[in-house]
């Protein structure tokens, strides 16, 4: 999309925009997604108050293992494609 294009057009002027926007479950989808990172240890991480050598430490002494998270892709994926 050349730039400054997006700027001009407000997404009601495109109706699947529009419709996707109005339906909310996209936006609850992603809102669901990142809200670690509105909290706690993700807050600061993007805040800037978090080194790597800081998260290392944690991890260590914390014995943090994470587990692989489904981030839903092929949900979203499905949602859009409703409204294509």
């Amino acid at each position: 999309m050349p730039e400054g294009l997006w700027e001009q057009k407000s997404a009601f002027e495109f109706p699947i925009l529009a419709a996707i926007i109005e339906d909310g479950t996209y936006d609850q989808a992603l809102d669901a997604r990142y809200a670690g990172w509105n909290q706690g240890m993700g807050k600061d991480i993007l805040a800037g108050k978090l080194s790597l050598a800081d998260l290392a430490a944690k991890v260590d002494a914390d014995g943090i293992n994470p587990q692989p998270k489904s981030g839903q892709q092929e949900y979203l994926e499905n949602l859009i494609n409703r409204f294509v």
